[in-house]
């Protein structure tokens, strides 16, 4: 399996994801007023994270050295709540999950 294959698993895990580690919790004020020093932080050089779906659960391991500035960003948003309850909204069979609105519309906002 060559780093691209990784990677596209990696981001296709990332894809259908509805809760991030198992916390419901309200929407973060980092979500809603990210504070730049809190955004630039750098994340674990590996970690994983563990992902609630109706399928079952998915544990993906994240390597910084592969993509800095994603596993950076990932770190923050599953940190935060991003992904708690967060839905589908596009499904082709045998291929992908794709999401990427957050429930809540301030947040999307903010993220635009």
């Amino acid at each position: 399996m060559n780093i691209f294959t990784k990677s596209l698993i990696l981001l296709m895990a990332g894809s259908i994801l509805f809760m991030a580690q198992g916390c419901k919790q309200e929407t973060s004020t980092q979500l809603l007023q990210p504070d730049q020093a809190e955004l630039n932080k750098k994340a674990p050089e590996k970690y994983q994270a563990k992902f609630e779906t109706t399928k079952g659960d998915i544990v993906i391991e994240v390597y910084r050295d592969w993509s800095p500035k994603g596993a950076d960003r990932l770190y923050f948003l599953i940190k935060n709540g991003f992904y708690n309850d967060v839905r589908f909204f596009r499904v082709i069979a045998g291929f992908m999950a794709q999401f990427g609105y957050h429930g809540n519309p301030d947040v999307s906002q903010v993220a635009t």
